[in-house]
């Protein structure tokens, strides 16, 4: 066949900012001009058009990526918001930034010991129904699931979408955790004697990275640095003190001290920090301890810190007499008596942890 006529135009967008290919005719009579203007219209249209068709495409794997990873352990709201965002490109989904945000971990106490006394299928179950209900909570507050950790949660306030009130959030949901232990049903499950069902959590509140971490093949949208390792710490410091809720001074801070009742446990220096952090137990009400504890307590710690031992060790015996099972005063009367013995060097006021 002769060809007798020959039309190429270039496939880009009409800024000519991408460029896609380009589209020939060809044809055995001659193209008149209007048949050319139209080609040439037609493909000059073409090209915004892929380009817009392109982003969208883009924008849909997004949308469909973001809450397949999130779904399950983020609230609906902020997955839309994450969603919505325009950038797409792939240096911008789950790049690593600094960021300020509240770390919740709990732990089911002595699990060891009831794992002991239960078969693999019930262990199971039970923590499927537990989980269940620790992440509504979190949820319901604004938080997000970062992992499962054995019986452990970790979670955050304040990535990957953030409020002013992180802090508060994080604190209420803990309130909430805590009173919803008797709705988590037990099934099966056999307690080791003298033990009842109850968990700990600790929250800190700090800077740090944020990002989508992991290998090629397997990638989790996490937190990390020094300040996630203080919330665990502190929740394995609630076994210690004999509560339920630890908080560290920044929380208390940042969440305000008109919404919750915060008492001052003790003031600790903890594996891996050079600082002493001030720590709280968070009550449920400002009658949950008697006025005349309060008092002792408060004093003992403040003439323990001063090193004057032997006038705190008075005090603390008048908060156990005030709450005679309190393990905190406990703790704070045995070790101002070993102090009194065998005097620390360099004391500032803060005990250290040398175990996690």
């Amino acid at each position: 066949v002769q060809l007798s006529s020959y039309e190429s135009e270039s496939l880009r967008t009409s800024d000519e900012s991408d460029y896609f290919g380009s589209v020939h005719i060809v044809s055995e009579g001659n193209i008149s001009s209007e048949k050319q203007d139209l080609f040439s219209f037609c493909v000059n249209s073409s090209g915004d058009i892929f380009s817009k068709a392109l982003i969208f495409k883009k924008k849909m794997f997004f949308e469909k990526r973001i809450r397949r990873a999130f779904s399950r352990f983020v609230p609906e709201q902020i997955i839309d918001s994450l969603v919505s965002q325009t950038d797409t490109s792939d240096e911008k989904i789950g790049v690593g930034e600094t960021r300020a945000v509240a770390i919740l971990f709990s732990d089911i106490r002595s699990f060891t010991n009831i794992s002991e006394k239960n078969k693999p299928d019930v262990l199971v179950a039970f923590l499927n129904r537990y989980f269940t209900v620790m992440v509504d909570i979190i949820k319901k507050h604004g938080g997000t699931i970062d992992k499962f950790i054995g019986d452990a949660i970790m979670a955050e306030f304040g990535t990957p979408v953030s409020y002013e009130d992180n802090c508060k959030r994080a604190v209420s949901a803990a309130y909430e955790m805590r009173d919803a232990l008797p709705t988590v049903e037990l099934g099966d499950l056999v307690m080791p004697e003298g033990m009842t069902f109850n968990i700990g959590i600790g929250i800190h509140y700090g800077d740090v990275i944020v990002g989508s971490i992991g290998s090629k093949d397997k990638v989790d949208y996490s937190v990390i640095g020094d300040n996630v390792n203080l919330a665990s710490r502190l929740e394995g410091l609630t076994k210690t003190y004999g509560v339920q809720l630890i908080v560290s001074d920044s929380v208390k801070a940042d969440a305000g001290e008109d919404s919750f009742f915060f008492r001052h446990l003790d003031d600790v220096r903890v594996k891996g920090k050079k600082n002493a952090v001030p720590i709280y137990a968070v009550d449920r009400s400002a009658e949950e301890f008697p006025p005349e504890y309060k008092d002792a307590y408060t004093k003992g710690m403040d003439l323990y810190k001063k090193g004057i031992w032997n006038l705190s060790c008075d005090y603390f015996k008048k908060a156990l007499e005030a709450v005679k099972d309190d393990k905190a005063a406990a703790l704070m009367l045995e070790r101002c008596e070993e102090f009194i013995k065998n005097p620390p060097e360099n004391w500032d006021g803060a005990i250290a942890f040398h175990t996690k």
